[in-house]
């Protein structure tokens, strides 16, 4: 079950943003449930980018709560959501199930997840500074395979200025056109390894594959 805790927190976020999850289908405002600049942005350019399809399929990889799915699930999407935290997916399927929606949420990590099928829209968000240095390579490669042509990846991760973030970021944005990106600083709370308040910078980037690569 999803813990007590977890579940304060998402009923706050869901309060804060309570329209977000009542919208008729392709009503522009609120996919994302975060109430900050950041989502604001990628809220305002997916929404641009979606009209064009009809039945729409979306992969979230690195869920977390599911916030994300949740929100493009209310405008009717066909979600399939990942985490390798099975408290985490337990958290999306209690919220899918709270807010009348499917969702098929699955514990998995990106390594080992599967699929003879391609996606409107593949969300990678904040998950690839978390992986070994050896496979993050591969993982890009395996993102944007997972990406229909015509489609639309969201990537977003801390901002890093080393060789190898760089040559990650330059093969999305070399597999990808009509590309935008977005520079953030944001707070983050003490964790493992940075005992104190601090900030990130971080970037979002989005763009549509038109090339069979």
């Amino acid at each position: 079950m999803c813990s007590l805790a977890r579940k304060k927190v998402i009923i706050a976020k869901l309060r804060t943003l309570k329209v977000a999850l009542n919208l008729a289908p392709l009503t522009k405002g609120g996919l994302f449930i975060h109430n900050n600049d950041m989502d604001k942005w990628i809220n305002d350019k997916l929404y641009s980018r979606l009209s064009k399809f009809d039945e729409l399929t979306v992969l979230d990889l690195g869920c977390g709560e599911g916030f994300n799915s949740i929100g493009l699930a209310k405008l009717g999407a066909k979600v399939t959501a990942l985490d390798k935290k099975a408290i985490m997916i337990e958290c999306v399927r209690e919220l899918a199930h709270k807010e009348r929606v499917e969702v098929l949420a699955k514990v998995s990590t990106i390594q080992d997840f599967q699929s003879n099928v391609q996606y409107d829209i593949v969300l990678f968000t904040f998950v690839l500074h978390f992986l070994p240095s050896e496979i993050q390579a591969q993982i890009v490669q395996k993102v944007i395979d997972l990406v229909k042509t015509g489609g639309i990846l969201v990537f977003a991760d801390l901002e890093d200025d080393s060789p190898v973030s760089q040559e990650r970021l330059s093969v999305f944005k070399n597999s990808l056109e009509n590309v935008e990106i977005e520079r953030f600083t944001i707070e983050d709370k003490p964790h493992r390894g940075a005992d104190y308040p601090h900030q990130h910078k971080v970037f979002y980037l989005m763009g549509t594959k038109n090339r069979i690569l």
